[in-house]
């Protein structure tokens, strides 16, 4: 006589993504755009926190905590912050859009490129100038490697794994 199923265990079922389902373009763009601008403006914020952190009383005058912020150390921490997230944008992007994907991962980084340069216009503080050019140059290639690296994981899961025998 077989032993009765426990009545409590879910049922199963594989989990996979559809491989094959295409995302809305302009929804893997918005996407993409909203993790990229989103994601360094939030480091800016934790980045600016920091550093008012480090410098204690003297963060209370404007001009002083200006000047720090506006040191090359702070600005690189931003800009690599900022890089990380435009790759998380182009990942964004390619993965919502499931075809095309380096298209849509420029698209969206070319979009963020535009959309950071109206925000940095219109704010006070401006950056050092060859931080801009450099973050103008890699801003798509990064959105692109975004790209890339989902490409790797959706040919990753693409390969079937055989089950390894068990000694």
């Amino acid at each position: 006589m077989a032993l009765p199923t426990n009545p409590y265990t879910p049922p199963r079922s594989p989990l996979r993504e559809n491989a094959s389902a295409r995302g809305a373009p302009w929804k893997a763009i918005l996407l993409g755009v909203l993790t990229d601008i989103g994601g360094t403006l939030a480091a800016s914020v934790v980045l600016s926190v920091l550093a008012a952190l480090s410098m204690g009383d003297t963060a209370a005058d404007p001009d002083a905590f200006r000047n720090n912020l506006g040191s090359g150390l702070w600005q690189l921490l931003a800009m690599a912050m900022g890089s990380l997230c435009t790759l998380l944008g182009g990942y964004v992007a390619a993965r919502v859009a499931n075809h095309a994907e380096y298209r849509y991962a420029a698209v969206c980084g070319l979009l963020s490129l535009v959309l950071s340069e109206l925000f940095a216009t219109g704010s006070d503080m401006q950056s050092d100038f060859g931080l801009r050019i450099a973050g103008w140059i890699v801003t798509v290639p990064l959105a692109m490697l975004g790209a890339r690296w989902r490409l790797r994981q959706k040919a990753a899961m693409a390969v079937p794994r055989t089950p390894t025998p068990e000694a």
